[in-house]
């Protein structure tokens, strides 16, 4: 655990209305998809360039870095499934340099 309390609750009911599905195709047990993350579907700003303009808050503690979303899918017997996530970084400060980790949030971090 980095923190004994978690810096981000979770995302807010009108942060997770803006969740965007994006249908991903056939992934076969254990492996692995990578989707394009998109900050705001009226932009289209990806997600690194809103690091780059935020980096320095980000950096100095000001602003906090997270991401959260959700996976929808069907098992093998075609049963529903959702998994939910929700993330930050954080600065830790340490030898020889400080570091960046990803803590979870408190809250929006379930799977059925």
């Amino acid at each position: 655990m980095i923190h004994g309390t978690p810096l981000i609750d979770g995302p807010t009911a009108k942060e997770i209305a803006t969740l965007r599905l994006t249908r991903g195709g056939v992934l076969a047990p254990q492996g692995r998809m990578s989707l394009t993350t998109i900050q705001d579907p009226g932009t289209h700003k990806f997600m690194t360039d809103v690091i780059q303009e935020h980096y320095s808050a980000i950096n100095e503690g000001i602003q906090i870095l997270y991401v959260f979303g959700e996976v929808r899918y069907l098992d093998i017997a075609d049963r529903p499934h959702t998994t939910r996530y929700c993330m930050y970084a954080v600065k830790v400060q340490g030898p020889p340099n400080p570091a960046w980790k990803l803590a979870n949030c408190n809250k929006f971090n379930e799977m059925d």
